[in-house]
């Protein structure tokens, strides 16, 4: 896990994105999703491949928890960094068939593409914003 992870691991996924989203404007995040991207390695280049794994995380943020303390709060208003993180190493080493052992290189830009695929989805849909309780500005 990058450094700059490891600092907020404990801390809500949403927190991260709405401090993203507070703190960039769209052209900002695209260009940093181009700068992730140059840094995959070839076997994870395809924006398909990138978008399938985006999907499949987003699924996950959508599944309310069945049960604890969290008990029908949806997965993306309550899991953390590092739970996150975690959820896309094993969807990848699950559903992707590698060419090549998974780098740590990649699997931190992976997760930095979709945070910031979320954190672009969020800034425009209200509704993503509501299901991960993040705001976006002073009336949410």
């Amino acid at each position: 896990m990058h450094k700059t992870l490891v600092k907020v691991k404990n801390k809500r996924l949403a927190e991260l994105i709405e401090n993203i989203i507070k703190k960039m404007n769209k052209n900002e995040i695209i260009q940093s999703v181009q700068a992730e991207s140059s840094l995959l390695a070839p076997q994870f280049r395809s924006p398909d491949l990138v978008e399938a794994l985006n999907n499949r995380m987003l699924e996950f943020l959508s599944i309310p928890i069945p049960t604890g303390k969290h008990q029908g709060e949806m997965s993306g208003a309550v899991a953390t960094v590092d739970g996150a993180y975690k959820v896309l190493k094993n969807i990848i080493k699950k559903n992707v068939k590698l060419k090549k052992p998974l780098d740590k290189k990649s699997l931190d830009s992976l997760f930095y593409l979709h945070v910031y695929d979320l954190a672009l989805i969020a800034s425009e849909k209200r509704e993503v914003r509501k299901l991960l309780k993040i705001k976006k500005g002073f009336f949410g």
